[in-house]
């Protein structure tokens, strides 16, 4: 009877223990690295520079704003863009 007892009170620790470590894991799917990518006049791409963490797409999006506040249109290289890093302006690869 004190086997059953000891059993029975380790099953809730287990769980416990599994839900603490989910929610803990869960925030992690949510934040990916955000990419400042500069749009060429000629149509191309170019990777400015990215920011990772929970606040990087504000990061990313002051970066650009303060950028385009400081310098006039004229002296742009490119116009400024925040993508996830998933996300690919230049499109598709493609299979060859």
């Amino acid at each position: 009877m004190v086997r059953r007892e000891r059993g029975g009170d380790v099953m809730p620790i287990i769980l416990l223990a599994l839900f603490g470590l989910l929610t803990l894991a869960m925030p992690a799917f949510a934040e990916c690295a955000w990419v400042i990518w500069s749009n060429h006049a000629d149509g191309s791409w170019a990777v400015i520079g990215a920011q990772g963490g929970p606040d990087a797409e504000a990061l990313c999006k002051q970066f650009v704003t303060v950028q385009e506040k400081r310098r006039p249109p004229s002296q742009f290289v490119g116009k400024l863009y925040c993508f996830p890093d998933t996300v690919d302006p230049r499109g598709p690869k493609g299979t060859s």
